[in-house]
């Protein structure tokens, strides 16, 4: 059920946008609103709630008093099967590229193109590779990815991969 509500604006012109009617520029704000609802021809004035900045830290740090935060273990653990292994031994630079992320806490296509003298789109790659395994996070704009993993986590990945791939030779 389609309905608008307006805030105050700061010119008819914004209210028009919103309502397409004036009114919401003459608000008192702090909560003050015009609601609209479906098939009304004149928005009813009502007051929401309104909690400023200091009221959301206030509570927020109530919260986070309380208890310490709780992980699903199965969540955060980052198991060596994540991703296709087959990704990781495509590129022979991958391993120097994951320690050179991991190095520097960060990963973009930039870094890997200084440090390992490589093109845009072998970089490019490396890193949705890294993502796709997850050893960083998320594209967040321009800013570079976070890596998930520490070094040593990144070791013991590669070893258990070393270790299923003699397994399967074996048997």
């Amino acid at each position: 059920m389609p309905c608008k509500i307006a805030f105050r604006v700061s010119s008819k012109m914004d209210s028009r946008i919103v309502l397409d009617m004036n009114g919401a520029e003459v608000l008192l704000g702090q909560g003050d609103m015009l609601f609209l609802p479906p098939g009304a021809s004149k928005p009813t004035r009502s007051q929401g709630t309104f909690i400023d900045d200091k009221e959301i830290r206030d509570s927020v740090k109530l919260i986070k008093s309380m208890a310490e935060a709780q992980y699903e273990p199965e969540l955060v653990q980052i198991k060596a099967g994540i991703g296709d292994p087959g990704d990781m031994e495509k590129d022979d630079l991958f391993d120097d590229a994951v320690r050179v992320v991991l190095e520097t806490k960060r990963g973009s296509v930039s870094l890997l193109q200084r440090r390992l003298t490589i093109g845009y789109s072998r970089a490019s790659r490396l890193i949705e590779a890294m993502a796709a395994a997850g050893i960083v996070g998320d594209y967040k704009g321009s800013q570079a990815r976070e890596a998930m993993i520490t070094i040593d986590e990144w070791e013991a990945m590669k070893s258990a991969q070393t270790q299923d791939a003699t397994d399967g030779m074996t048997v």
